[in-house]
């Protein structure tokens, strides 16, 4: 019936995530170290597809796809079983927070403006994404909904 171990326990011998293989738990550390200097936004985004990738290949070394990306030829469940490699500290005690973040934050971004906004001028150069998925038309200006003033008064004052 169903072939989804449990949960992980402390002190397990094996984690198994409820989607893809069994990942063992001496699973190959991710020895990659960020610089203590400020990164740019390029050279985050590029440390962040290192480490996927590093331990995406630890997860599925044979992954193979359309992608130049080892991280995005894996399966959804493959991905996930990277996320909780990265969550349980086994790819190293430094990437814990990068794995619990980094899947909402991305989202985050996804359904915000932030790909489209112009700064300079505070207007958008397109529909972003998430509005068009959830068939959201844009901020309104308001209504015109005044509906006169409580018991019959005729103003504020």
């Amino acid at each position: 019936m169903n072939d989804v171990p449990p949960s992980p326990r402390p002190g397990s011998a094996v984690w198994a995530p409820a989607v893809g293989p069994a990942v063992p738990r001496e699973a190959p550390r991710v020895t990659a170290r960020a610089p203590a200097l400020s990164l740019t936004p390029g050279l985050q985004g590029a440390l962040v597809a290192f480490i996927l990738n590093n331990v995406g290949q630890a997860v599925n070394p044979a992954a193979t796809g359309p992608f130049d990306s080892h991280f995005a030829n894996l399966s959804f469940g493959e991905k996930a079983a990277v996320f909780a490699v990265m969550e349980s500290g086994q790819a190293g005690a430094e990437l814990i927070p990068l794995g619990g973040a980094l899947p909402w934050l991305t989202g985050f971004i996804a359904y915000s403006e932030a790909g489209l906004l112009a700064p300079d001028f505070c207007t958008l150069s397109g529909v972003p994404v998430g509005w068009a998925n959830s068939g959201y038309t844009g901020p309104a200006d308001g209504h015109d909904d005044f509906q006169g003033y409580f018991e019959g008064r005729t103003s504020t004052v």
